[in-house]
C-alpha cells in the first residue's frame, strides 16, 4: 500500500495520496504504530501525517483482471496481436477433439451390431483412428 506512490515530505509533515477512501482508511487504522515507528526511529516526535484521496490517481492502478489487461494492452500495443493466435489455438484444439469424439461416436454406431460390445467397437475405432493418424 505504501509502494503506491512516493510519499512528499513537506517540513515535519507527511504527504500520501490514495486512489480511493479504502487505502487512505487502512493507513489511517496503521496510523499510529507506523508514526510511533518513524518518531523514534528518525528522533524526530514533531512528524505527521497527511492522507489524501486523489480519484483521478485511480486511473493509474488496475485492480481487476479486466482493468490489468486494458493497462497492459495500452502500454504494449502487439499484445492483441499475441492474444489472437493463442485464442485460435485453443480453438483449433478444441475442434480436433470434438471431430475425435465425433469421428470415435460414428464407428461405434456403424460397427455395433448387436454382436460386439460397445467396448469391442470402442477399441476397434480407437485402433482405426490411430491407423488413420498414421497414414499421411
Amino acid at each position: 500500500m505504501l509502494e503506491m506512490n512516493t510519499p512528499k515530505l513537506n517540513g515535519t509533515t507527511i504527504g500520501l495520496t490514495f486512489p480511493n477512501e479504502t487505502l487512505k482508511l487502512e493507513l489511517e487504522r496503521a496510523q499510529f504504530p507506523l508514526m510511533e515507528y518513524l518518531r523514534k526511529a528518525l528522533k524526530n516526535f514533531d512528524l505527521t501525517l497527511d492522507i489524501s484521496v486523489n480519484e483521478e490517481a485511480a486511473k493509474q492502478y488496475a485492480f481487476t483482471p479486466i482493468e490489468k489487461y486494458e493497462k497492459l494492452k495500452e502500454k504494449t500495443l502487439n499484445i492483441e496481436l499475441l492474444k489472437k493466435p493463442l485464442v485460435w489455438m485453443f480453438k483449433l484444439k478444441l475442434m480436433k477433439k470434438i471431430l475425435l469424439l465425433l469421428f470415435i461416436t460414428s464407428i461405434i454406431f456403424m460397427n455395433c451390431d448387436g454382436r460386439k460390445s460397445h467396448r469391442e467397437s470402442l477399441q476397434q475405432a480407437i485402433s482405426e483412428f490411430n491407423q488413420n493418424k498414421a497414414a499421411p
